[in-house]
């Protein structure tokens, strides 16, 4: 065994179906399962649901089966990522009785599995007559030497012991369909409780009576013998036996669960079972971004980009594959890349941003770590702004009331952005010192431009330049250099 994991005995015969009790404890936490195992008798063997009666299909066994209709409990694992691949051995023998479990159980203990079902004691209730049914005294004395020889065997072994279905309520059921009581008595099925399905008579219904109190009595057992191994073994606390069961959970030979009763069958024991869980996961964001004075966040420039660099802990962190996630809003997230940790558990991307954005890691769970997320990290983009026509540095002369456009080209400039607002700054050099005069606000078109036009009506030395403003997703530009002009 690679791990330790809680398994399950489950005692189910005939099927089950219905809504799932109200009172079904998931506890407690356990890790995922790297191995499982299935003892038992015809029902984990999904006998006569492969299209021929009695003949045994395991592919739809509830426990481990990989029909995606039944949904196993093998298939509920790897869904959960557990690391347990093709690691599902159904050891269980159709027509087994109590009895039998013991050298299940020895075959069981050499593939030391972490995770074990046992499905058994339906054939114990369903016999010729009520006196062939096994004995209360011998039924627990046999399952306790069956987990005896498991501990021995594997003890670090977990069992989940699910409760024996209410058989009674398949002669309810069917009682008054003439094909089934036709087969109950060909096939000579549970006559214990099948025989005369249609009589009141009060020695047939104290028959019945007595069967499924021996159901009860068998239950009892169950979870007594399950408590004295409470460190390896959890009951459903009846979560089976109370649960109903309709016409379409059983199969053709009115007896077995059908395919639909196996799907209903893995659905009400996963429910009633143990929560799986994941060992802790520890995931570091990090960004080489840099953080100018006075500021809370890292800030770029548009068009630059930086390194995010995620770390997880070891010994479990390496070859990993996470989401790199990423969010304009808090919200909303989504996929940047899908990245993969090295055997020192470190993973890296050089990212050029077109906005503001948190970033984190995304890690779902496997077999050995817990979904996690990791810290948020975020980094500011400035947005770009080039004020066009330049004089490369010089002052240029014009004449009193000339007329020019200005045009400032901003980046980034998307469909999906709020367009961005630019404010155009002139100032004249008057009384020794450079004088406000006006301010223009101009959005931006589609293409990213403001444009503007002033007229330069004084004469003297001017200059102009140019800054956008922050946007819900960008912060301002710095500002333009500055444009010189001499009036003449």
């Amino acid at each position: 065994m690679t791990r330790r994991i809680a398994t399950s005995a489950i005692l189910a015969a005939l099927l089950l179906s219905g809504l799932l009790p109200s009172a079904v404890a998931a506890d407690p936490v356990v890790p995922l399962p790297a191995t499982m195992a299935a003892v038992g008798d015809s029902s984990t063997q999904a006998a006569s649901t492969g299209g021929t009666l009695g003949a045994d299909a395991p592919q739809n066994s509830w426990s481990t089966g990989t029909s995606g209709t039944v949904n196993s409990h093998y298939l509920r694992l790897l869904a959960l990522s557990a690391p347990i691949n093709g690691a599902n051995h159904n050891r269980s023998v159709s027509g087994a009785k109590m009895a039998g479990l013991n050298a299940q159980m020895e075959n069981v203990g050499g593939l030391q599995p972490d995770y074990l079902t046992v499905l058994i004691g339906g054939a114990d209730l369903c016999t010729g007559t009520v006196a062939e049914m096994t004995s209360v005294t011998d039924f627990r004395a046999q399952f306790l030497t069956a987990m005896t020889t498991l501990t021995a065997g594997s003890p670090d072994t977990d069992v989940y012991l699910v409760s024996i279905p209410d058989a009674y309520q398949l002669w309810n059921l069917f009682k008054g369909d003439f094909l089934a009581r036709f087969i109950w008595s060909a096939g000579n099925i549970c006559q214990s409780l099948l025989a005369n399905p249609t009589s009141t008579q009060a020695v047939d219904v104290q028959r019945r009576a007595a069967v499924r109190q021996r159901n009860i009595d068998y239950n009892t057992q169950l979870a007594e013998v399950c408590a004295v191994f409470a460190s390896h073994c959890r009951f459903d606390n009846n979560a089976v036996f109370n649960t109903q069961f309709a016409e379409s959970d059983v199969s053709g030979d009115y007896f077995h669960p059908s395919v639909a009763g196996q799907a209903k069958l893995a659905w009400v024991s996963w429910s009633a079972g143990y929560t799986w869980t994941a060992v802790a996961t520890s995931i570091t964001l990090t960004t080489s971004a840099p953080i100018p004075p006075g500021a809370q966040n890292p800030v770029i420039l548009w068009g630059q980009g930086f390194t995010l660099s995620v770390q997880f802990g070891m010994p479990n962190g390496g070859g990993k594959s996470f989401q790199l996630e990423g969010t304009r809003d808090g919200v909303t997230w989504t996929t940047i890349t899908t990245l993969t940790t090295n055997p020192n558990g470190r993973a890296s991307l050089f990212y050029t941003p077109v906005t503001n954005l948190y970033y984190r890691a995304v890690f779902a769970v496997t077999g050995d770590l817990a979904a996690a997320n990791s810290n948020q990290v975020r980094t500011v983009v400035r947005q770009l702004a080039i004020l066009r026509p330049t004089n490369s540095g010089s002052i240029r002369s014009i004449n009193r009331n000339t007329s020019i456009t200005f045009t400032t080209t901003v980046r980034p400039a998307r469909p999906e952005l709020a367009l961005a607002k630019v404010s155009f700054f002139f100032y004249r050099y008057s009384s020794g010192a450079w004088q406000f005069v006006t301010k223009r606000d101009v959005y931006i078109d589609g293409a990213g431009l403001a444009r503007t036009t002033f007229k330069f009506t004084s004469a003297g030395q001017w200059y102009v330049r140019s800054q956008v403003n922050p946007t819900p997703y960008n912060a301002n530009s710095v500002m333009t250099r500055v444009e010189r002009y001499s009036v003449r």
